[in-house]
């Protein structure tokens, strides 16, 4: 039976008025939740597959040293778990692989944001040049040459954004010059380099590879969300969880659910999906059949915390004895799952132990240790150094307090000594001095003293050994190298490969254009000679002749031609829409008319031909000199063609530059992995102590089989 929940009475009330909730699941806390570890189940927010912690650590494990076919074969398998940004990381990793069949996976993402940032500055640059051009021939705004010159310093320093650059051209540009769509199409070529799936290869690809391979899918790992966030007065209650991916659980935080929901608009077809499979996996035993109501309890939770506007339909399962081989299977089925972790869990201890003994002959590694324990010794003897400075501060303030009291005392005996003191007086000064009496007995001046006098030798006691560490921690510190320093000369290379393709992509540009300029002078040629020969034919014709009615007829045909091209225009423009087709062909057949008369014309009537060969020979002059305005630029261009052929000599073979930044990634990745490491053997004793509760889990639930 299909049941619809619909509540339409529930309103959003204040966090700090909201009572709290009943629920009618039963309780058990996020890790018992066995929803949250199912497998193959869609997330009810953004309906990718989510992730279980084992599948995340094979895969991890697998990509470690997955490389060509391994690699395309490995991301395919898991294509259907990435979120939209990873998706596309992950097609940009198989496209590398093609390439590169001998890279790993990081590899390949050095090998993509090295040649990507080169190749998308040197088009922005380059395009910009060509909206400076197009801008100019519409405009003469000057304040777009500063626009473009701000924007050529931004595209350097990798931060261009497309829309902040319409924005400010828009800005100086009115819309009556120029229109948005048309300003649009004119700066649209310009890539951008803010894109997710670059900034992301840029942020991870600095990484280790397992830190790189993990992050691809941590977004799908499979979390327990509360629809009613605790601080609403939401309960641990299987009613007010939802399995979600990590990504859209850490996005939604403590917002109120009505709020949240409202913003994702396919929310309530991927809750559907969620239930319907959830359902189907109960009745066929892959979820425990105490959740046998979980899909009608969230169902009327959903609909009461979002005020009856998302409802969704749950199948109302009917409660079945499970057969004992069932309980078998699923025991056996928690089993292996344990299993499955302990021998993961086991491969991770190994590759640790591993990569202790590995570092373990490395000096840079002994010495990173060493600048690590100098360092912290040096913050220890500064804490020290503070505490006591502290202390002897304290002891000396009390001191002083103690003996200016026995003065005050002395000073106050004297006055009651005096005759003639009011009763007033009298008693202020002995309440005064009772009160001092009583700090003092409340102290042993000789301790305070003593105490004092330690705290000032174990001062003087830490002065050299503060000092001492420091001398040694600078030794050591000269002796190796940190991430940021590596971080620095990668930058440097990137420079340098960037001017490296700048100046190699314009000199290509230029040869390009050397070519083209070449056939252009070619076309100039022969356009000057058909001039020449147009201008010898007119010497030859005898325009005299013609009588004066055959050059009356000329200019009478040549009018008919441009007054048909102006009234077509002027009917487009007036009727729009009613201009039909049908109403061009009036136009086109006196202009076919015309065009005949003169075709004959231009056979026996010398002054119709002569001024048609002037018509020419004025057509041809002026694209001659548009081309000779082009090779004019092309020719300024190429004089530059030695001065950076000089300043490309002048550079390191890109080869070695490329190879320079492959080694400096390789270098920050190790240096990382030894900074990370530097407490390998407490990591060590953690996954041990791990390993040794998830023996004690198996164990347990195969005595729980076996007494089944």
């Amino acid at each position: 039976m299909r049941v619809n929940f619909i509540t339409n009475n529930i309103k959003y009330i204040k966090p700090n008025t909201r009572p709290k909730q009943s629920f009618k699941g039963f309780d058990c806390d996020e890790s018992s939740f066995e929803i949250k570890r199912t497998y193959n189940l869609p997330c009810p927010v953004c309906n990718v597959m989510m992730v279980q912690k084992n599948q995340l650590d094979a895969f991890v494990s697998k990509a470690k040293t997955a490389k060509g076919e391994e690699l395309l074969s490995l991301m395919e398998k898991y294509d259907r778990y990435f979120q939209p940004i990873q998706k596309q990381v992950a097609e940009i990793i198989k496209i590398e692989a093609s390439k590169y069949p001998d890279k790993n996976m990081l590899e390949l993402a050095h090998i993509y944001t090295s040649s990507a940032e080169g190749t998308i500055k040197y088009q922005q640059l380059e395009e910009i040049e060509n909206i400076r051009k197009t801008l100019n021939s519409i405009t003469g705004e000057k304040a777009i040459g500063y626009i473009l010159n701000k924007y050529k310093d931004i595209i350097e320093s990798g931060r261009f954004s497309q829309q902040d650059f319409l924005r400010e051209i828009r800005s100086v540009i009115p819309s009556s010059t120029i229109s948005d769509k048309k300003l649009e199409r004119i700066l649209k070529n310009i890539p951008e380099n803010n894109s997710p799936e670059y900034r992301y290869m840029v942020k991870y690809s600095a990484e280790t590879i397992a830190r790189f391979a993990s992050s691809l899918l941590e977004p799908s790992l499979a979390t327990c969300e509360h629809i009613v966030p605790k601080s609403l007065g939401g309960k641990n209650n299987t009613e007010n969880y939802l399995a979600e991916c990590n990504n859209d659980n850490s996005n939604k935080g403590d917002t109120p659910f009505s709020i949240w929901a409202a913003k994702k608009p396919n929310f309530k077809e991927n809750l559907q999906k969620y239930l319907d499979v959830i359902s189907e996996k109960i009745q066929t035993g892959e979820i425990p059949i105490e959740y046998i109501e979980y899909p009608l309890d969230i169902a009327k939770t959903i609909a009461r915390e979002t005020n009856g506007n998302i409802s969704v339909e749950a199948t109302r399962i009917e409660k079945r004895e499970a057969p004992q081989e069932d309980t078998a299977q699923e025991n056996t089925s928690q089993v292996s799952f344990n299993q499955s972790e302990y021998a993961n869990k086991k491969k991770e201890l190994e590759e640790l132990i591993a990569l202790r003994d590995k570092l373990a002959s490395d000096e840079e590694y002994i010495d990173i240790c060493e600048y690590t324990r100098l360092k912290q010794e040096k913050e220890r003897c500064a804490a020290l150094k503070k505490n006591l400075l502290d202390k002897i501060s304290k002891l000396k303030d009390f001191s002083d307090r103690y003996y200016k009291s026995l003065f005050e005392i002395e000073e106050i005996s004297e006055k009651l000594a005096q005759p003639n003191l009011s009763r007033t007086e009298e008693k202020s000064l002995r309440n005064k001095r009772d009160r001092l009496e009583k700090f003092l007995a409340s102290k042993n001046i000789s301790e305070i003293d003593a105490e004092l006098k330690a705290a000032i030798i174990e001062l003087q006691d830490n002065i050299p050994l503060t000092d001492d560490v420091a001398q040694k921690l600078d030794t050591v510190k000269g002796k190796i190298s940190f991430p940021d320093e590596i971080e620095s000369e990668i930058e440097r290379v990137k420079a340098e490969i960037f001017k490296s393709n700048q100046i190699n992509g314009q000199i290509s540009k230029i040869r390009k254009n050397i070519k083209e300029r070449v056939k252009l002078q070619s076309q100039v040629t022969q356009m000057e000679s058909a001039v020449e020969g147009l201008a010898r034919e007119n010497k030859m014709l005898n325009i005299s002749s013609t009588p004066q009615d055959g050059m009356e007829r000329y200019r009478n045909v040549n009018y008919i031609l441009e007054r048909c091209d102006t009234l077509e225009e002027l009917c487009k423009k007036t009727l729009g829409d009613k201009f039909l087709q049908f109403d061009s062909l009036i136009f086109d057949f006196s202009k076919e008319q015309a065009e005949k008369e003169l075709e004959i014309m231009y056979k026996d009537n010398d002054y119709a031909h002569y001024q048609r060969n002037l018509t020419k020979i004025e057509n041809l002059t002026k694209e001659i000199k548009s081309l000779q305005t082009k090779i004019a630029s092309y020719l300024s261009e190429e004089a530059k063609l030695g001065e950076l052929n000089n300043e490309l000599n002048s550079l390191r073979l890109q080869g070695d530059i490329i190879q320079e930044f492959e080694d400096l990634k390789t270098r920050l990745v190790s240096l990382k992995e030894k900074f990370d490491n530097v407490n390998i053997d407490a990591k060590i004793e953690e996954c041990k102590k791990e390993l040794e509760e998830l023996e004690i889990k198996i164990n347990k639930e195969e005595a729980e089989k076996t007494q089944g």
